[in-house]
């Protein structure tokens, strides 16, 4: 449902799912995106609100994965 609205909104966009914990997982999802030359991450966490333990913990986990690479694409976060 996410990828589909997002699809219509934005037809060019990629959309990749992943989740902190289990598969897809955050690395994956980035390695597609990577290999598909994507220059611009919008990080949108799933969570119907906003806390620090979930929300903050994902964005700190993309920024882990992001630091392992060459690949530096601009990034930016979302609360729902």
């Amino acid at each position: 449902l996410v990828r589909k609205e997002l699809k219509s909104l934005y037809p060019n966009s990629v959309v990749e799912l992943a989740m902190r914990y289990g598969n897809p997982s955050i690395e994956s999802a980035l390695q597609k995106l990577q290999k598909q030359q994507v220059r611009r991450l919008l990080i949108l966490p799933l969570y119907p609100q906003y806390c620090a333990a979930t929300t903050a913990s994902n964005f700190d986990a993309v920024t882990n994965v992001l630091q392992k690479c060459v690949w530096d694409p601009s990034v930016r976060h979302r609360y729902p």
